[in-house]
């Protein structure tokens, strides 16, 4: 009995005192994470998984502590709107809450007739440095939920510090489906659009070493296109050793 009553108390403080001395434990799946609650931070089964938003405390504030706000082609000239809220009873996989988002695209605009947008989006930083972006070089890819009608939405990865002229490294989904979907989008899979100047054409490391924010962007040649959006458990992961990420980071294995 004593044997095993040793081997408990032994297997205890390796839970809370592996690798970087920070409490590591048990989430409520029983996952292992790195005791930063405060940023979201899990580590689990090898992995890293940094949680931009989940929504479960009901507002639009991201776990950076930055809010999702809107922005629509108003600033061009355009008529476009766009609107969120957090919706309740509604989470993806079982979950709670999730991000509600409604947009009408209005006309055209700009000397060169440019489709509409409208776009919803949080920044980062890093929370190690304070600097305000993050190194997407580190991750292997993003992955959130989402719902909606039928429409296409891009996620974009925004990079004014390296990328001038606002042609961002986007993935596009072109029909949002009405049923919860998880994405699981591989960064590598990210591409800059056809409609910026080839000349400006800029290499994905480069880039990704500052990204400043994420965003899901509406746009369509059709004017007057709407839709209904929902998105949840927003979140970043890289799958390398811990040294490759974090060195203050635990991952159990």
């Amino acid at each position: 009995m004593l044997r095993y009553i040793l081997l408990f108390l032994l297997l205890i403080s390796l839970i809370f005192n592996c690798g970087s001395g920070k409490r590591v434990g048990p989430d409520i799946w029983g996952n292992l994470y790195s005791g930063r609650d405060i940023f979201d931070e899990f580590v689990f089964y090898g992995k890293v998984m940094f949680k931009i938003d989940d929504f479960e405390d009901g507002d639009t504030i991201s776990a950076m502590g930055y809010s999702w706000f809107t922005v629509d082609d108003g600033v061009n000239g355009g008529n476009s709107s766009i609107s969120i809220d957090v919706k309740t009873n509604d989470g993806a996989s079982g979950t709670g809450k999730a991000l509600h988002i409604t947009y009408t695209l209005g006309h055209t605009w700009g000397a060169k007739n440019e489709p509409p947008y409208a776009f919803v989006k949080t920044e980062l930083t890093n929370i190690n440095t304070g600097e305000k972006f993050l190194n997407f070089n580190n991750y292997d890819y993003i992955d959130f939920w989402m719902k909606g009608s039928g429409k296409k939405i891009s996620v974009v990865l925004e990079t004014p510090d390296v990328i001038k002229d606002y042609n961002y490294y986007n993935y596009t989904i072109d029909n949002v489906p009405a049923k919860w979907r998880e994405y699981k989008i591989k960064v590598k899979d990210f591409s800059q659009g056809d409609w910026g100047p080839a000349t400006v054409t800029v290499d994905m490391s480069q880039a990704f070493s500052k990204v400043v924010g994420i965003a899901f962007k509406a746009s369509s040649a059709e004017e007057g296109d709407t839709g209904d959006i929902y998105v949840d458990q927003v979140s970043i992961i890289n799958q390398g050793r811990a040294n490759d990420y974090d060195n203050d980071l635990y991952y159990g294995n």
